[in-house]
């Protein structure tokens, strides 16, 4: 089966962070069409988007999970990461 979207694993500076925050617009996609995710991901999966500085530019991507819980990880680990949402 073709996934419009995939997984890979990321890390980003917690010090380049400029907002975490619920991505709304995935999460309901997800739920409405989940068969457009990677299997592996649970029906109550909720995605947020990381804002970050990449030099001159700021940056943008969406990762699994809520922002409560990427925020928390930020914390204990030093470094901001998880699964990054991407268009296959």
């Amino acid at each position: 089966m073709h996934h419009n979207f995939f997984l890979k694993a990321v890390y980003i500076n917690p010090n380049h962070v400029i907002s975490i925050e619920e991505d709304t617009t995935l999460t309901e996609l997800f739920r409405s069409n989940p068969k457009k995710f990677p299997e592996d991901l649970d029906e109550r999966q909720v995605f947020s988007s990381i804002s970050f500085t990449g030099g001159t530019a700021t940056n943008s991507i969406t990762i699994v999970g809520d922002s409560l819980t990427i925020l928390a990880k930020e914390e204990a680990s030093g470094w901001a990461g998880g699964l990054a949402v991407r268009l296959a």
